[in-house]
């Protein structure tokens, strides 16, 4: 990928990143993943997550580390989460999350995305529409 296209990739994510933390979260809570260089946040992934599943977690992690400086540890589902907020994806999504996450339709590329000032979930129907979500 040439430098310009990469630079330009990171500032996009980087907008997004900051709207989806910022302007998807009511004023009375937020949800951060980092803060002052330190992670409050983690990625909770499938034990064997699919191939689209692990690139959205190296994709995560690649970018909240390179806007942050923060690496966000990676953990299996029912793992002792400390003080950190989960990052759920794709087939770690908790069951009472994934049955309302669940995108309507056939199309494996199809995503739902949840946040709340608990958790975020990221979950396609197929593991293509969990590394989408992770791009949105």
């Amino acid at each position: 990928m040439p430098m310009a296209t990469a630079a330009r990739c990171r500032a996009a994510f980087s907008a997004l990143l900051a709207a989806f933390v910022c302007l998807c979260a009511p004023a009375s809570w937020a949800l951060v993943l980092v803060e002052d260089g330190r992670p409050r946040a983690c990625l909770v992934l499938p034990a064997e997550p699919a191939p689209h599943e692990q690139q959205a977690v190296d994709e995560l992690t690649h970018f909240v580390q390179a806007i942050s400086g923060a690496e966000l540890e990676h953990l299996s589902p029912g793992a002792d989460l400390g003080d950190l907020s989960p990052v759920y994806i794709g087939a770690a999504v908790p069951d009472d999350v994934a049955a309302r996450l669940t995108p309507p339709g056939e199309d494996p590329a199809a995503f739902c995305l949840s946040v709340d000032d608990r958790r975020v979930c990221l979950r396609g129907r197929g593991p293509e529409g969990t590394l989408f979500s992770a791009y949105e």
